[in-house]
């Protein structure tokens, strides 16, 4: 009789590449979701179960950076976490600041 092993079965996730916009949001059938400010301008890969929408994004380095879930398609959500919103600020406090 063989047995189950949930480790041994495919990853059969929906699987995209996205680029971090300049504003440190990923876009994904007309919803937004942040990530940290670090990422801007990386690519980054977004897995998707297609049955609950529970999705993970992860680094080129393939390290998970963060799990959510997806809105609707076509919601045009903009989901903005408060420490993503802290550290652009202060990316972009740091950008302006004069040449020494």
């Amino acid at each position: 009789m063989n047995t189950w092993v949930p480790e041994a079965a495919p990853d059969v996730r929906e699987i995209v590449g996205l680029v971090v916009s300049r504003e440190g949001k990923l876009t994904y059938q007309t919803n937004r979701d942040s990530v940290p400010a670090e990422y801007i301008g990386q690519m980054v890969t977004l897995k998707i179960n297609t049955l609950n929408y529970r999705s993970q994004v992860f680094t080129q380095e393939n390290l998970l950076l963060r799990e959510f879930t997806l809105s609707p398609k076509g919601a045009r959500e903009v989901n903005i976490r408060k420490e993503d919103t802290e550290i652009l600020i202060e990316r972009r406090k740091a950008e302006r600041r004069p040449a020494v």
